[in-house]
């Protein structure tokens, strides 16, 4: 299994963001962190 390194950022409206450098075009969001973490 490999890892990577998660920048999130929480929003002024509400929920996170969050992208992977390491791989191009990762983006995803989520209501709270969790989620957040579990689509990205």
């Amino acid at each position: 299994m490999e890892t990577y390194n998660v920048i999130l950022q929480k929003e002024e409206k509400g929920g996170y963001s969050a992208s992977v450098p390491s791989l191009p075009g990762c983006f995803s969001q989520g209501n709270n962190f969790e989620e957040t973490i579990n689509n990205v």
